[in-house]
């Protein structure tokens, strides 16, 4: 889903203007980034939980080339699925 097509399903929900739906969901995504950036997680009950993990460095494998590689360490986002996300989808 787009943030297009999220902000068109947020119009038809709640009404008010399109453009002022299309900031609203600009500024949800913002609040994302800024919460993730300051290394707090994002709990969002019924949803799933959003957080950074770091992740040491390790050594990898080009599976074309078969070479070994050295992959930096790095933060990378995870998401944990809430009950209520599993036993939907499932």
């Amino acid at each position: 889903m787009s943030k297009k097509i999220l902000s068109n399903k947020l119009h038809e929900k709640i009404g008010g203007r399109l453009k002022h739906n299309k900031v609203l969901v600009e500024i949800i995504i913002e609040t994302l980034f800024e919460t993730l950036l300051a290394e707090q997680e994002l709990n969002l009950q019924g949803f799933g939980k959003l957080y950074i993990k770091y992740r040491k460095e390790y050594n990898g494998r080009n599976p074309r080339t078969g070479e070994f590689l050295n992959i930096p360490a790095q933060n990378v986002v995870k998401f944990k699925s809430s009950k209520n996300l599993k036993k939907l989808v499932n």
